[in-house]
């Protein structure tokens, strides 16, 4: 599918504007003096509009790092400077929208265009902005309006023809593209979202010519992947299907809908085997979503993050699983089972001393078998066996691992000449589990 208009991006292509004030006197100088306050005046404005400049620079590194808070400090910064400055507002929309204030992104996207209202790119970045709201009637007045300003200006073909490919109106979200794409031949939004419109429309062998067209100027571009792959379901080429969505998968593998497709790709091919693997996949990335909804909904419940918590862990991320857990102790440090689960990844990282200290803090606050357990094992990997079966007994655990230390514990204390002692942990040992007299002798510890 083309990119969908409630995750469109807003990457906007702003021209470098100096910024000045936009005002102009109007009071009368004397003649002795007006060359004077007039270069004081002008070296003043290249100071501001270089302040600004630097400002509006860095906050578009932190935007491309992803930190949009930061930038909207550094975008405020220079507004409170140079508040006529159309292209510092512009930007502080696109920082917004980053970050989710919504309303404060609109504001400042009408105040870019309040200030330069011939200017086509803002009116083009508000449009693509109130189509990712789902305001289509003002998204298309704002798409005309960029279009009529400048008719050699492709995006706002593009996004209109995206804005009728959500209506329904293949045709002329096909007039439109095809305008794009004369303006820029290798558009490449353009080409997929063309290729799409031909998809709805059943021309197929269109729609592949321009995913064909996209991959061949980047190999590297996920969507004519996935929705060539989607054009060979309909034309029931379904090995041709299982590699694009193969390809959008390598390029893209935590996004499940490319999984979904491959697995009716799979089943329809009868490979039961494949199409298993891409089913159990998409269960992880459905309980996933699961648990990220959940810690949206309460994100000061320390349970939230510790389910999640687990399914890292279980998924082999302890790195994710960890950074879930600490979120879970900051809101509560008190919380036992976040204890417990850390001290679980220490053990299976070998991490004894952690695994220990963790355990015996949740133990301290809510003391469990689980918590008694790990504390138990590591006890026995240390050799200190008497405490390791102390802490097993609290777990009321009876495994291979406790015979073993029953039955080294005997061994220590037959060493040691407690002959009495040391037979009844024997026999302890062998009532868990008789073949641990098999197993290797292992005398030394504590």
């Amino acid at each position: 599918m083309p990119s969908s208009i409630k995750s469109i991006g807003l990457f906007l292509s702003l021209i470098a504007f100096g910024c000045s004030s936009g005002s102009q006197s109007t009071e009368m100088e004397e003649p002795s003096s007006s060359t004077s306050k007039t270069e004081t005046a002008s070296s003043d404005q290249s100071k501001t509009d270089k302040v600004t400049q630097k400002l509006l620079q860095n906050a578009r590194k932190f935007l491309h790092s992803n930190q949009p808070h930061h930038a909207v400090e550094l975008v405020s910064q220079a507004i409170a400077i140079n508040p006529e400055c159309a292209e510092a507002h512009a930007l502080r929309a696109k920082a917004y929208t980053q970050s989710g204030r919504m309303a404060d992104a609109l504001a400042d996207f009408s105040s870019a265009i309040r200030l330069q209202p011939t200017n086509p790119r803002f009116h083009n970045a508000r449009g693509t902005f109130l189509m990712s709201r789902l305001d289509f009637e003002s998204a298309f007045n704002d798409l005309n309006k960029a279009i009529e300003l400048d008719e050699n200006y492709a995006e706002p073909f593009n996004n209109r023809g995206l804005l009728l490919i959500s209506k329904g109106k293949f045709e002329e979200a096909i007039q439109d593209l095809t305008k794009a794409l004369k303006i820029s031949p290798n558009y490449l939004d353009a080409l997929n979202n063309r290729g799409f419109a031909y998809m709805k429309m059943g021309k197929n062998n269109e729609a592949v010519a321009d995913f064909d067209h996209a991959l061949k100027y980047n190999i590297d571009y996920v969507n004519p992947y996935n929705n060539r792959g989607l054009v060979y379901l309909q034309m029931e080429k379904y090995v041709k299907a299982a590699a694009d969505f193969g390809e959008a998968i390598k390029r893209e593998p935590n996004n499940p809908k490319y999984y979904e497709h491959r697995l009716i790709a799979w089943r329809l091919l009868g490979n039961h085997k494949r199409a298993e693997q891409d089913a159990k996949k998409l269960f992880v990335f459905n309980r996933l979503a699961q648990l990220n909804r959940g810690i949206f909904s309460s994100p000061r419940r320390p349970e939230s993050w510790l389910a999640r918590a687990r399914f890292y862990f279980r998924q082999d991320n302890p790195k994710a699983a960890r950074r879930d857990i600490q979120q879970a102790l900051a809101l509560d440090s008190n919380f036992a089972d976040a204890f417990v689960l850390r001290a679980e990844i220490h053990v299976a990282k070998d991490n004894w001393l952690k695994a220990e200290k963790d355990a015996t803090r949740a133990i301290q606050f809510a003391p469990s078998d689980k918590a008694y357990s790990i504390r138990g094992d590591v006890h026995f990997h240390n050799g200190n066996y008497e405490r390791a079966i102390k802490d097993f007994e609290h777990a009321r655990r009876f495994d291979t691992t406790v015979a073993l230390a029953y039955f080294r514990y005997a061994q220590k204390l037959k060493a040691k000449g407690k002959i009495a002692k040391a037979e009844n942990a024997r026999q302890r040992a062998l009532a868990i589990d008789p073949q641990v007299a098999n197993a290797p002798t292992k005398a030394n510890g504590n």
